[in-house]
This record gives structure tokens, sequence and C-alpha cells, in this order.
């Protein structure tokens, strides 16, 4: 995207080696050095902003966790059983948050991710706030979009219910990268139903 300073995605919806080695190694590597050298030239551009939550479809992935009746309540977390539509590049029932940025001229910058949950699930009458869900971050380990080495990750959290929650801040040139398996943290006591709410993430550059 242009340089805005802002992308805004509306997701989830919730319902040793040896010494010798060693040596050998660095022999052939300099050898190659001394065969042949490189070069490689990165013009400036615009700046740039990058957001993707989810499997990066037209649909907003929908988080579904399941908490059985005679467990409302007891304090253990529930996790997450099913995210549609998946994403390959995560396990199983969790969600891709792949947030990137560049600015123009190398002027370096910082960009901000943050997140929306202060409307809460909702069930006819009855609400649950965000900050009864968690999330916990892993590597994405690969996958087409190259997320393997993201050099910022973005850390395990809960909601805070607020609608501007910072999650992470990084610089420009740089990437932050990872797979999100959303919880129930299940304190409460409350109405049987079907809650359903949604978060919305928001990358800025100012």
């Amino acid at each position: 995207m242009n340089d805005e300073g802002r992308g805004r995605v509306s997701t989830p919806a919730f319902s040793l080696p040896m010494k010798k080695s060693a040596l050998v190694f660095l022999f052939l590597a300099l050898a190659v050095i001394a065969a042949r050298a490189a070069t490689v030239s990165i013009a400036n551009g615009p700046g740039r902003l990058i957001l993707q939550i989810g499997s990066g479809a037209a649909t907003i992935n929908q988080v579904n966790i399941s908490v059985p009746g005679a467990s409302v309540g007891n304090g253990i977390a529930v996790a997450s059983s099913s995210v549609t539509p998946a994403d390959p590049t995560c396990p199983a029932n969790s969600v891709l948050i792949d947030a990137q940025a560049r600015s123009q001229n190398n002027q370096p910058r910082t960009a901000t991710l943050t997140a929306d949950s202060s409307a809460p699930l909702t069930s006819g009458g009855f609400t649950i706030p965000f900050s009864q869900v968690a999330w916990t971050s892993t590597t994405p380990g690969g996958g087409p979009n190259g997320c393997l080495n993201s050099p910022v990750t973005i850390p395990s959290g809960v909601f805070t219910g607020a609608a501007g929650q910072s999650l992470v801040s990084f610089g420009t040139a740089q990437r932050a990268c990872v797979c999100a398996q959303f919880s129930y943290l299940n304190q409460n006591i409350v109405s049987a139903g079907t809650y359903a709410g949604r978060v919305t993430y928001t990358l800025a550059m100012p």
C-alpha cells in the first residue's frame, strides 16, 4: 500500500559442529568468496505498510471456541477448536498475524500494531468482554509468505478490551510475524449462548 501511514484489517471473528568440520566449512566459504563477488543495489522507494491477519482471503477469519456447560467459569482456559478459513502457514486452529513496514528515502520511522477489542462479544442481551480472550504466539515456521525468521515477534498476551491496545512496535524495514492461537480464559459464570465479536487490528507509521 502507499505511504498513508496506516493499515487496517478486521479479524478474527470469534463464534555443536566438530572443529574439523568447521575448519573445512570456513575454507570452502573463503574459496567461494575469492572466486566470485556479488553486489546488490536496492533503490529508494515509497513508504509502505503491509498487514495481513489470517489467511489473506476476502473472508474475515473466524475463531471458534467451544466451552462445555459443566466447565463454564472454572478458570481453565479453553483453546480455539477451529479457524475458518484455515491458513496453511500456521498450525491448525491458529491465525497468522503479519505486519511489515518500510519508509521512503531511508528515513527511520517506527510502526506500531494495535488492536481494538472495545466492543464485547455478545449473545442476545448478554456480553463477554474481550479481556476474557488471550492468545499464544508461535513462530510461523515458513510458508509461501516467507515468515520463517521474522526479526520481530508479537508477544503472547490478553486483550484489554480497549480501543488502542499496543501489541508491538518496530523500526522500518522490519517485519513482525507470528501465528496466534486464541483461547477463552473462562473466569466468569455466564449465560449459555453463542457469543460473537470482532477485533480490529491497525498498523500505523507516523
